[in-house]
Protein backbone atom coordinates (compact mmCIF):
# COMPACT_ATOMS: atom_id res chain seq x y z
CA UNK A 1 0.00 0.00 0.00
CA UNK A 2 1.31 3.29 -0.65
CA UNK A 3 1.87 6.33 1.66
CA UNK A 4 -1.17 8.71 1.02
CA UNK A 5 1.34 12.15 0.89
CA UNK A 6 3.06 10.08 -2.29
CA UNK A 7 -0.19 9.27 -3.49
CA UNK A 8 -1.43 12.50 -3.72
CA UNK A 9 1.73 14.10 -4.98
CA UNK A 10 2.02 11.41 -7.89
CA UNK A 11 -1.96 12.03 -8.80
CA UNK A 12 -2.11 14.18 -12.26
CA UNK A 13 -5.12 14.48 -14.47
CA UNK A 14 -4.39 11.44 -17.21
CA UNK A 15 -6.37 12.29 -20.44
CA UNK A 16 -5.66 8.87 -22.22
CA UNK A 17 -5.75 5.54 -20.90
CA UNK A 18 -4.52 2.50 -21.78
CA UNK A 19 -6.82 0.99 -24.28
CA UNK A 20 -8.13 -2.67 -23.63
CA UNK A 21 -7.44 -2.54 -19.84
CA UNK A 22 -10.52 -3.92 -18.22
CA UNK A 23 -11.93 -3.20 -14.75
CA UNK A 24 -13.38 -6.12 -13.45
CA UNK A 25 -16.94 -5.95 -12.00
CA UNK A 26 -16.40 -6.67 -8.73
CA UNK A 27 -13.40 -4.45 -7.91
CA UNK A 28 -14.98 -1.41 -9.28
CA UNK A 29 -18.09 -2.33 -6.49
CA UNK A 30 -15.68 -2.81 -4.08
CA UNK A 31 -14.07 0.97 -4.79
CA UNK A 32 -17.54 2.52 -5.08
CA UNK A 33 -18.71 1.00 -1.85
CA UNK A 34 -15.55 1.87 0.12
CA UNK A 35 -15.60 5.74 -1.52
CA UNK A 36 -19.66 5.60 -0.56
CA UNK A 37 -17.75 5.59 3.36
CA UNK A 38 -17.04 9.27 2.78
CA UNK A 39 -18.62 11.98 4.92
CA UNK A 40 -21.82 13.73 3.78
CA UNK A 41 -23.91 16.26 4.90
CA UNK A 42 -25.84 15.36 7.93
CA UNK A 43 -24.95 11.75 6.71
CA UNK A 44 -28.48 11.76 4.43
CA UNK A 45 -26.14 9.99 1.77
CA UNK A 46 -27.67 10.98 -1.39
CA UNK A 47 -24.87 10.18 -4.33
CA UNK A 48 -25.48 7.52 -6.31
CA UNK A 49 -23.28 6.38 -8.97
CA UNK A 50 -23.48 5.35 -12.39
CA UNK A 51 -21.65 3.55 -14.13
CA UNK A 52 -20.85 4.22 -17.86
CA UNK A 53 -18.99 1.19 -19.28
CA UNK A 54 -20.91 -0.22 -22.26
CA UNK A 55 -20.17 0.66 -26.34
CA UNK A 56 -23.64 2.45 -25.94
CA UNK A 57 -23.37 4.52 -23.02
CA UNK A 58 -20.15 5.40 -24.19
CA UNK A 59 -21.62 6.62 -27.45
CA UNK A 60 -24.11 8.47 -25.26
CA UNK A 61 -21.81 10.16 -22.66
CA UNK A 62 -19.42 11.64 -26.01
CA UNK A 63 -22.50 13.24 -27.33
CA UNK A 64 -22.61 15.01 -24.17
CA UNK A 65 -19.35 15.86 -23.64
CA UNK A 66 -17.92 19.43 -25.34
CA UNK A 67 -14.49 18.07 -24.73
CA UNK A 68 -12.67 14.82 -22.07
CA UNK A 69 -13.13 12.60 -25.76
CA UNK A 70 -10.29 10.88 -25.47
CA UNK A 71 -10.77 10.07 -21.58
CA UNK A 72 -14.27 8.52 -22.43
CA UNK A 73 -13.02 6.55 -25.25
CA UNK A 74 -10.33 4.59 -23.78
CA UNK A 75 -10.73 4.72 -19.70
CA UNK A 76 -11.56 0.96 -18.62
CA UNK A 77 -14.45 2.85 -16.45
CA UNK A 78 -16.38 6.19 -16.23
CA UNK A 79 -18.36 6.83 -13.35
CA UNK A 80 -21.19 9.42 -12.72
CA UNK A 81 -21.81 11.04 -9.56
CA UNK A 82 -24.93 12.36 -8.74
CA UNK A 83 -27.06 13.98 -5.76
CA UNK A 84 -30.29 12.24 -5.35
CA UNK A 85 -33.06 14.66 -4.21
CA UNK A 86 -35.74 12.20 -3.01
CA UNK A 87 -32.90 9.68 -1.79
CA UNK A 88 -36.01 8.31 0.73
CA UNK A 89 -33.66 5.25 1.65
CA UNK A 90 -31.92 7.54 3.53
CA UNK A 91 -31.41 6.75 7.35
CA UNK A 92 -31.55 10.57 8.01
CA UNK A 93 -34.92 10.96 5.84
CA UNK A 94 -37.96 11.58 7.57
CA UNK A 95 -40.98 10.26 6.74
CA UNK A 96 -43.55 13.07 5.14
CA UNK A 97 -40.74 15.37 4.00
CA UNK A 98 -41.34 17.26 0.78
CA UNK A 99 -38.41 17.35 -1.49
CA UNK A 100 -37.81 21.46 -2.23
CA UNK A 101 -36.05 22.46 -5.29
CA UNK A 102 -32.37 22.79 -4.62
CA UNK A 103 -31.18 26.53 -3.27
CA UNK A 104 -27.54 27.53 -3.61
CA UNK A 105 -27.07 25.89 -0.23
CA UNK A 106 -28.59 22.45 -1.01
CA UNK A 107 -26.15 22.33 -4.38
CA UNK A 108 -23.12 23.40 -2.31
CA UNK A 109 -23.95 20.47 0.25
CA UNK A 110 -24.56 18.39 -3.14
CA UNK A 111 -21.28 19.52 -4.56
CA UNK A 112 -19.49 18.65 -1.19
CA UNK A 113 -20.39 15.33 -0.65
CA UNK A 114 -19.48 14.87 -4.29
CA UNK A 115 -16.09 16.10 -3.81
CA UNK A 116 -15.32 14.19 -0.73
CA UNK A 117 -16.66 10.71 -2.25
CA UNK A 118 -14.81 11.67 -6.03
CA UNK A 119 -11.73 12.07 -3.81
CA UNK A 120 -11.90 9.41 -2.00
CA UNK A 121 -12.55 7.21 -5.38
CA UNK A 122 -9.86 8.27 -7.14
CA UNK A 123 -7.66 7.58 -4.49
CA UNK A 124 -8.74 4.38 -3.72
CA UNK A 125 -8.21 3.77 -7.39
CA UNK A 126 -5.13 5.08 -6.93
CA UNK A 127 -3.95 2.77 -4.31
CA UNK A 128 -5.03 0.14 -6.68
CA UNK A 129 -2.69 1.21 -9.45
CA UNK A 130 -5.30 2.92 -11.67
CA UNK A 131 -5.05 6.36 -12.29
CA UNK A 132 -8.10 8.63 -12.77
CA UNK A 133 -9.39 12.07 -14.28
CA UNK A 134 -12.34 14.33 -12.86
CA UNK A 135 -14.79 15.62 -15.32
CA UNK A 136 -17.06 18.36 -14.99
CA UNK A 137 -17.02 19.20 -18.98
CA UNK A 138 -20.46 17.60 -20.43
CA UNK A 139 -23.67 18.98 -20.15
CA UNK A 140 -25.51 18.90 -17.33
CA UNK A 141 -28.86 19.40 -18.56
CA UNK A 142 -29.50 16.51 -21.09
CA UNK A 143 -26.75 14.03 -19.39
CA UNK A 144 -30.09 12.37 -16.99
CA UNK A 145 -32.70 12.21 -20.58
CA UNK A 146 -29.79 10.52 -22.20
CA UNK A 147 -29.79 7.77 -19.74
CA UNK A 148 -33.24 7.85 -18.89
CA UNK A 149 -32.61 9.36 -14.98
CA UNK A 150 -35.70 11.60 -14.23
CA UNK A 151 -34.02 15.51 -14.24
CA UNK A 152 -36.43 16.48 -11.23
CA UNK A 153 -34.57 13.68 -9.05
CA UNK A 154 -31.24 13.75 -9.79
CA UNK A 155 -28.67 16.48 -10.32
CA UNK A 156 -25.06 15.03 -11.96
CA UNK A 157 -22.16 16.71 -10.33
CA UNK A 158 -18.66 14.75 -11.36
CA UNK A 159 -17.77 11.76 -13.62
CA UNK A 160 -14.75 10.27 -13.04
CA UNK A 161 -12.71 8.18 -15.52
CA UNK A 162 -10.76 5.33 -14.40
CA UNK A 163 -8.56 3.07 -15.70
CA UNK A 164 -4.45 1.99 -16.81
CA UNK A 165 -2.39 5.04 -17.51
CA UNK A 166 -1.02 4.77 -20.92
CA UNK A 167 0.77 8.23 -20.31
CA UNK A 168 2.20 9.80 -16.71
CA UNK A 169 -0.28 12.59 -17.00
CA UNK A 170 0.36 16.00 -16.61
CA UNK A 171 0.80 17.73 -12.86
CA UNK A 172 -0.93 21.03 -12.92
CA UNK A 173 0.81 23.89 -11.52
CA UNK A 174 -0.69 24.73 -8.02
CA UNK A 175 -0.59 28.58 -6.27
CA UNK A 176 1.94 28.57 -3.78
CA UNK A 177 1.16 28.42 -0.05
CA UNK A 178 1.98 32.46 0.67
CA UNK A 179 -1.15 33.02 -2.13
CA UNK A 180 -3.39 30.57 -0.16
CA UNK A 181 -2.67 30.56 3.18
CA UNK A 182 -4.76 32.83 5.08
CA UNK A 183 -3.97 33.35 9.02
CA UNK A 184 -5.92 35.94 11.58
Amino acid sequence: MADLEEMIRARHSVREFEPDQPLPTAELNELIKTAALAPSAMNKQPLRYLVLDSADARTKLLEQASFNQSQIKTASSLVLIATDLVNDESTAFTAGNETPAPNAAALTLAGLNAGLAGMQLMLLAQNRGYVTNPMTGFNHDKILSAFGLDKERYIPLLLIAIGKNKEHGTASERKPLDQILLRR
